[in-house]
């Protein structure tokens, strides 16, 4: 299940994920917020929370993940992952170089950081 975060600044859209994610998870939830914010910034911020209670990403969620990142590469900002899964920040470092925008992960116990380096301007 994925539920987007609330009390972001424009540009910047949120989600929290638990339990199983399913590529429903994506088109109901993750694809609607980031089409409105998309059409509200030239460069969208990303947080994406995935905390110990996730149990596993379905086949379908991965393709819908894979999707969402192809958005054009001027479209992205900062992108914090927030997990202390070691085996996500893994294959987030591997494909960090394809993604245009900033990319960091931070540990579960650094969330406010995480959300706080997310808003800052792209730029900085």
């Amino acid at each position: 299940m994925i539920e987007a975060l609330s009390d972001l600044p424009s540009g910047t859209v949120g989600f929290r994920a638990h339990g199983v994610v399913t590529a429903d998870d994506y088109r109901d939830v993750v694809e609607p917020a980031l089409a409105a914010a998309h059409a509200s910034a030239p460069a969208v911020n990303l947080v994406f929370i995935i905390g110990e209670d996730v149990e596993r990403f379905s086949l379908g969620a991965m393709i819908q993940d894979a999707e969402v990142g192809a958005a054009p590469l001027s479209d992205w900002g900062r992108l914090a992952v927030v997990t202390d899964k070691h085996w996500i920040e893994g294959a987030l470092n591997l494909f960090a170089g394809l993604f245009h925008g900033k990319v960091r992960v931070f540990p579960v116990s650094q969330e406010a950081a995480a959300i706080a380096w997310a808003t800052q301007n792209p730029a900085d």
